[in-house]
This record gives structure tokens, C-alpha cells and sequence, in this order.
């Protein structure tokens, strides 16, 4: 029982019964009792604590303490508790999309549980997410950000289960590389209907929850690329700018719900971004006019991973620590090249012009 650990010279015996004999003693209690709770509570993964537990203490324990002392004390640990546990500072539950494994979504899973958040980690297909699933501290959903019936499955049942959504980070994308002139308008659009139309999708079903509790945040990953636009990434550059433009917005009209939006831009980062791209390349037709620059697309789709990239787990402690701030910033950028791509947005364009096309096309071959 935790009454057994109080200090020695703090306890009395009266009855047989250990007294409670002063305000220190009181103080010790509580913090013993409130963090045994606070545990019980992190095991359970429950929504809440309960509160006015002190209610049940036997008075005899008490006696020779002057109870209106007891009273006042025990309702201001309490109310500090509920601002604390209640307003889901200590325990925020927080819904990320794009969890595959070998993804920045995983890392971000992995360390928001660190940080003692109860993280809900989705993907397309739960096959990609199996360590998530083994292990107990994660709830793990299948969600396809194209579909509003399956985004507003999950988010119904992760309301129902924890009674809040307290973060939402919008992971989940795809990447598309190859020429604007000769990609499939099918393709675009898929690449837009994930990156941008799936962010939208997830922001409006979880922002009238956030609404009405005056409190949420909600983080779009985005892209360094959308500072300098290179060639055969057109159409996911133009994605993750469209986010970046909406993410602008929504900061402004949810800030009068309480509601933070945070616009996160990676640089390189370590993932498995390219495996996707050269696969998605692959499924394209085959070139005309630009099949003389096929080789330099390949290593285009293979850029993030071929620049020393920062590992994900690093990107992932970063990112966390801002978004979990009580007052996040509204853009926070961090990976290999990020400060290289903040100076090139700010150079003249035909110095920008130059320095891409010796990157990226100086494989190809004048066409006949």
C-alpha cells in the first residue's frame, strides 16, 4: 500500500492506523498516489484519469490534521491535475497517417510514443505497419486518406475509443517523377488526391472534434523542394507547395477555435521515398521526347537518399519536441540541404535556372 512508503519520522501510529500529521505528509501522499495513478492510467491507455480519488481516504487516517487544510490543499492538486491530465498535455492522443515502416510516419509514431503520447499509426495497409501492431503502446488503423468513408471510420473510432484527438500530423504522400510534358493526367492526379486532397480530407474531419474543444493541432509535412523547383519532380513539388499554401490558410481561419497548424518541411531525410518514386516511374509509359534523359530522371527519383540524409529517428526527436511545445512555431524546417534550399529560394532566378539544369539534366542528350 503506498501509505507504507511514507518517511518513517512522517508517520504516527494511532489504532493501529498511520496518521496523517501534517501538510508534508499530505504532499508526500499525493505525489505517491498521483503517480501511481498516472502510470495505471499509461498502462491502461484510458482517456483520462479519475479524479477526487483523496475523497475515499478513511477520515481516522486523518486525524489531528485540520480538514478544511486538507480540503484546500486536495482541490488545488486536484484542479492542477485536471488541467494537466484533462487538457491532454500529459497523454495527447495523437493520429498520424503514412506509418509504413521505413517511413518518416514510423519514426514520428515511434517517437510521440516516446514522449508518452498514445499514438494512433495508420497506412493504406496494416501489413506495412506489423512491428506497430505487435506492440501494445500503439493503436493501429487502415486508413486510405482517398477515401472520406475510410478517413471518417478511423477518425470516429479513435474518438470513440480515447474520447479526443489531440494531434493530427498529415504524413501520408506519394512521391511522382518523370517530365510534366509527358505524365499521365492520372498519375497527377493521384498525386494530388494523396498529398493534398488526403491532408484536406483528415484536417476537416477531425477539425469540428477540435472545435468544440477549443484545442488541437495539426501538422502538414511538407517539403523542402517547393523552395527551389527542379526538373522531373513537377508534380510532386507543386503537391507538397498546394500544402504548404493550405496549411498557410488553415492557420489562420482555425486559429479562433484554438487550433495550431504547424507546417513542417523537411530536407533529405532517410526513408524508403525512393524505392516509391522509381516505382511509380516505372508504371509510366515509356518515354518519348525525354528518353534521352532517362538515366538523369532515375537519379532524380534517388536525390533525398543519395545526399547523406539525415536519419529519420533524428528528423523524428526534432519534430517532436517542436510540435509537443505549448506554443508551436508556424514553420519549422530540418534535414540534410534544408538550409542550402532556404538560401537558393532567395536567389535570382536565372542564378536558380542554372545551377538545377547542371544538377539534374546534364545527362541528357540533345534529342535529333
Amino acid at each position: 500500500m503506498w501509505l507504507n512508503y511514507l518517511p518513517v519520522q512522517n508517520q504516527r501510529k494511532r489504532e493501529g492506523v498511520t496518521l496523517i500529521g501534517s501538510m508534508a505528509d499530505i504532499a508526500i501522499l499525493v505525489a505517491e498516489e498521483y503517480e501511481r495513478r498516472v502510470r495505471q492510467t499509461a498502462d491502461s491507455r484510458s482517456a483520462s484519469l479519475e479524479f477526487d480519488w483523496w475523497k475515499n481516504v478513511p477520515a481516522k487516517m486523518t486525524i489531528g490534521v485540520n480538514e478544511e487544510k486538507i480540503e484546500s490543499f486536495m482541490k488545488k492538486f486536484d484542479s492542477k491535475s485536471q488541467e494537466r491530465m484533462g487538457s491532454s498535455d500529459e497523454m495527447p492522443v495523437v493520429l498520424i497517417t503514412g506509418c509504413s515502416k521505413g517511413g518518416i510516419g514510423h519514426a514520428l509514431a515511434r517517437e510521440f510514443s516516446a514522449n508518452g503520447c498514445r499514438v494512433v499509426a495508420t497506412s493504406r495497409s496494416q501489413s506495412t505497419m506489423v512491428d506497430l501492431e505487435k506492440d501494445t503502446k500503439f493503436f493501429v488503423q487502415e486508413l486510405d486518406v482517398q477515401s472520406e468513408q475510410s478517413v471518417s471510420k478511423v477518425v470516429s473510432e479513435v474518438i470513440d475509443k480515447y474520447g479526443q484527438i489531440d494531434v493530427l500530423v498529415n504524413n501520408a504522400g506519394v512521391q511522382c517523377i518523370g517530365p510534366l510534358a509527358e505524365i499521365p493526367i492520372q498519375a497527377m492526379e493521384n498525386t494530388f488526391n494523396t498529398n493534398v486532397f488526403g491532408s484536406i480530407r483528415m484536417t476537416q474531419a477531425v477539425v469540428p472534434h477540435m472545435a468544440s474543444k477549443r484545442k488541437g493541432k495539426i501538422v502538414n509535412i511538407g517539403s523542402i523542394s517547393i523552395l527551389a523547383p527542379g526538373p522531373w519532380s513537377g508534380v510532386y513539388t507543386a503537391s507538397k507547395a498546394a500544402l504548404h499554401a493550405l496549411t498557410d490558410t488553415f492557420r489562420l481561419e482555425l486559429r479562433p477555435f484554438g487550433i495550431d497548424v504547424i507546417n513542417i518541411v523537411p530536407g533529405g531525410i532517410q526513408s524508403n521515398i525512393a524505392d516509391s518514386a522509381i516505382t511509380s516511374f516505372n508504371n509510366l509509359p515509356e518515354l518519348k521526347l525525354y528518353k534521352p534523359f532517362q538515366e538523369s530522371i532515375r537519379q532524380r527519383a534517388f536525390l533525398s537518399q543519395n545526399i547523406k540524409p539525415t536519419p529519420a529517428e533524428t528528423f523524428a526527436k526534432e519534430t517532436v519536441s517542436v510540435v509537443l511545445k505549448k506554443t508551436p512555431p508556424a514553420w519549422f524546417s530540418t534535414g540534410r540541404l534544408s538550409t542550402v534550399m532556404a538560401i537558393m529560394h532567395h536567389m535570382p532566378i536565372f542564378v536558380k535556372d542554372f545551377l538545377l539544369t547542371r544538377s539534374f539534366m546534364k545527362m541528357g542528350a540533345k534529342t535529333e
